[in-house]
């Protein structure tokens, strides 16, 4: 369906000379809040639905506590800390969404929940991080695989808050990059598993970081 916005009491141009604007699916059909995500304001203040969110964040933190609370040497710290490093950074990464768009609406909303879902289950997976006990699945790609899915949905979810908005588009793709490089590393070290994999999450954790910073240090973040 084509729409042109024409504001109510505006006169009608010919159709060459507005904007036009195509949506997959009729916009009388979807509720207003999935049409296209709202950007917050200075007036906008923090929701309940964005603390329990951050609930799920601090039920991974205290698994970190714990899985430090039983690891003194140094490669166990090491690991404490990279696992507490990846959980930061997901954390930045949607306060950094929720400044930009209301993430309690709509597809946002939905998108977040799904977040919560992949960051609880990873949150479990935090003791078996580098040591997979035996039977069930395997700890630490199961950690892997989630934290890849929380990046994932961030820039999927950052794209649509982006949907009118060119430069930002830009940047997303270009973010990508950083997010797909330090993923890969930290798939491939949870696959390899043994001493190795704190290397490659530290690599991983690292490379992801850097390459945001550089791509967006003169870029289009909102």
């Amino acid at each position: 369906m084509l729409t042109t916005d024409v504001p109510d009491g505006a006169a009608r141009r010919p159709l060459r000379n507005r904007p036009i604007r195509f949506y997959p699916f009729p916009m009388p059909l979807l509720p207003r809040s999935f049409r296209a995500a709202r950007v917050s304001d200075e007036s906008h203040r923090v929701t309940t639905f964005e603390l329990f969110f951050d609930l799920v964040f601090v039920f991974a933190f205290t698994q970190v506590t714990g899985f430090m609370a039983h690891e003194h040497s140094f490669p166990g710290i090491l690991q404490g800390m990279i696992i507490l490093g990846m959980l930061w950074w997901s954390w930045v990464c949607y306060s950094w969404l929720a400044n930009q768009t209301h993430v309690d609406e709509g597809i946002m909303r939905l998108g977040l929940s799904a977040v919560m879902v992949a960051m609880f289950i990873a949150a479990l997976a935090i003791p078996e991080a580098f040591t997979d006990l035996e039977g069930g699945l395997s700890g630490p790609l199961v950690l892997a695989l989630s934290y890849v899915v929380v990046r994932v949905l961030h820039l999927v979810l950052y794209a649509y808050a982006a949907m009118e908005d060119k430069p930002l588009q830009r940047q997303v793709a270009r973010t990508s990059v950083a997010m797909a490089s330090g993923s890969t590393l930290i798939v491939t070290g949870a696959l390899i598993g043994g001493p190795s994999q704190t290397w490659f999450w530290l690599a991983g954790l690292a490379l992801d970081v850097a390459l945001t910073y550089l791509t967006t240090a003169r870029g289009d973040w909102r």
